[in-house]
């Protein structure tokens, strides 16, 4: 599984999300949104987004910080 998150420093739920990865041991990518690339790429994908974390799982966005750990609990539960 892969993943990919949109974030910003001094973010509760992009640490959480970010630390979710690790406990998963997820193949994940984090992308600040300070800097100033990474926003434009995450805005042109999303023009009216307004919270981070934005996340994206296996290509596919979920959302946020409890969608990601429902989409995590969900296929964790279809390997076990």
């Amino acid at each position: 599984m892969s993943v990919v998150i949109y974030g910003k420093k001094n973010c509760i739920y992009c640490s959480k999300a970010i630390d979710l990865a690790v406990l998963e041991h997820l193949d994940f990518e984090y992308l600040n949104i300070d800097d100033a690339q990474n926003k434009a790429n995450l805005l042109e994908a999303f023009p009216n987004v307004k919270t981070v974390p934005q996340i994206w799982v296996d290509g596919f966005h979920v959302g946020g910080y409890h969608e990601f750990a429902a989409t995590i609990e969900t296929k964790t539960e279809t390997i076990t």
